[in-house]
C-alpha cells in the first residue's frame, strides 16, 4: 500500500491553493490521478517524489517511510527510489540515448521482492536497441519519451510516477507509446500513478483512478465504478467520457467479423478484435450511445441491448437531458452504466428509480481493437 497524507498552502499570483490529500493506493497496477487543469495533480506528484517538501507529509510505500513532517524524516528525491517521467522527456542534451539510459542505473539498486531491471529487458521492452547510439536531437518525440521512460525504469524504482507523459505529442505518437507503458507494469510489476486529463489513456491504462480537483480528493476507485458515477459528471463528463465495462471474450465469427463477448452475464457484440477466448477486455459506452426502452425490442438493426434496473436519475440543470445510472449486475454485484436521455423522453416513459429497462446501445468502443483473431 502507497500512503499519502499531505497538506500544503501555495500563492500562485495572486491567488492561493491549499493541497489537502488522504489517500491510500494499491502497490500494485496502474493508478490515475485525473482531473482538469490546476486540479493539484503535478503538485501532489511533486510531493511524493521529493521535489516539493510540503507544510507536512506521511508518504510511505509498503511500510517505508519517506516522508513524515512530525518525525522531521524527509528522504531526498535520490534517495526515494522512485522513478519520474515527466511531460517533456526532459534528457540531457550533452549526452547520448545510451549515456543518459546508463544515468539511471547510477541510482539502481535491487528490488527485494522481485527480478532486477535489466538494460537487456528495457531495451527489447521499450526498442531502443537502433537508437541507442543517437544525439538526443536526433530523437523523434516518441523516441524521446521511450527513452525517458527506459531511464526511469533502469533506477530500479518502487514506485514509477508519469506526469502526462503522453500530452507533447500527436495522435500517431501516443498510439506509439502507449502499448509500452501498458507492459510495463506487467512485465516489472511496478506501480505506477499516471497523471492526465485524459479519459481515454486512463481507460486503457489504469486499474484505479482519483478524481482531483481543487486541491482534494473528490473520489477513488476501480475506473469502471468512478467513471459511471452521475454525482462525478461535472469532473469526469469530458470528452472520451462514459462507462467503463469489464467483459471476457466468448467467441469470434471470421466471416462476419465480430467478436462476441460476455458481461454481467449478457451478451454484447463488437466488431472483431485481436483477442483470445476468455481473455478480459474493458468496453467504453458514451452515455449518448444508449436508448432506453421499457419492453425489450425486436426487429431492429441495434446489436447490444443489456437489461438493467433504473438506480438514479439526475436532473441537468438548464439543459434538455436527464442522466439516468442502470445497474445492469445484480444486487450484490452492482455494475454501473450511465445513460443520457431527453427529458420528453424519461417523462413519455416514467422512468423512475427501481424500474427495469432495457438499453439499447448503439455505438461500443474497445480499448486495444485490432482487426484479426488471436
Amino acid at each position: 500500500m502507497i500512503e499519502i497524507a499531505t497538506k500544503h498552502h501555495m500563492r500562485l499570483g495572486n491567488d492561493s491553493f491549499h493541497l489537502d490529500v488522504d489517500l491510500k493506493v494499491p502497490t500494485k497496477d496502474v493508478t490515475a490521478l485525473f482531473g482538469p487543469s490546476g486540479a493539484g495533480k503535478t503538485t501532489l506528484i511533486n510531493v511524493i517524489s521529493g521535489l516539493l517538501k510540503p507544510d507536512s507529509a506521511r508518504i510511505i510505500i509498503d511500510g517505508i517511510v519517506l516522508n513524515d513532517t512530525e518525525r522531521m524524516i524527509f528522504e531526498p528525491p535520490n534517495k526515494r527510489r522512485i522513478g519520474y517521467v515527466f511531460q517533456d522527456s526532459r534528457l540531457f542534451p550533452h549526452l547520448s540515448v545510451t549515456e543518459n539510459l546508463r544515468f539511471g542505473q547510477r541510482f539502481s539498486s535491487p528490488i527485494s521482492s522481485g527480478d532486477k531491471i535489466t538494460s537487456r529487458r528495457v531495451y527489447d521492452l521499450l526498442r531502443l536497441e537502433p537508437i541507442l547510439n543517437r544525439s538526443v536531437h536526433r530523437l523523434s518525440g516518441g523516441e524521446a519519451q521511450r527513452v525517458a521512460i527506459g531511464r526511469a525504469l533502469l533506477a530500479n524504482p518502487r514506485l514509477l510516477l508519469m506526469d502526462e507523459p503522453l500530452a507533447s505529442l500527436d495522435v500517431e505518437r501516443k498510439a506509439e507509446i502507449l502499448p509500452f507503458l501498458e507492459e510495463i507494469g506487467q512485465l516489472f510489476g511496478i506501480p505506477i500513478i499516471y497523471v492526465s486529463h485524459s479519459l481515454p489513456e486512463i481507460r486503457r491504462l489504469a486499474k484505479w483512478i482519483a478524481v482531483m480537483d481543487t486541491g482534494k480528493i473528490g473520489a477513488f476507485g476501480p475506473i469502471e465504478q468512478i467513471t459511471s458515477r452521475i454525482d462525478l459528471a461535472p469532473l469526469t463528463e469530458a470528452p472520451g467520457g462514459g462507462s467503463v465495462l469489464s467483459a471476457d471474450v466468448i467467441g469470434h465469427d471470421a466471416k462476419l467479423f465480430l467478436t462476441y463477448l460476455e458481461c454481467e452475464h449478457q451478451q454484447l457484440t463488437v466488431p472483431i478484435i485481436k483477442a483470445d477466448v476468455g481473455a478480459p477486455v474493458r468496453v467504453q459506452v458514451r452515455p449518448e450511445d444508449i436508448t432506453i426502452s421499457l419492453a425489450k425490442p425486436s426487429g431492429l438493426s441495434v446489436l447490444n441491448v443489456l437489461a438493467g434496473q433504473v438506480e438514479h436519475m439526475r436532473d441537468i440543470a438548464r439543459s434538455p437531458s436527464v442522466d439516468v445510472l442502470l445497474n445492469i449486475g445484480d444486487q450484490e454485484t452492482k455494475v454501473s452504466l450511465w445513460a443520457k436521455v431527453t427529458k420528453l423522453a424519461a417523462e413519455r416513459l416514467a422512468l423512475k428509480q427501481g424500474m427495469m429497462v432495457y438499453a439499447l446501445i448503439k455505438s461500443v468502443s474497445i480499448d486495444r481493437t485490432q482487426i484479426g483473431i488471436g
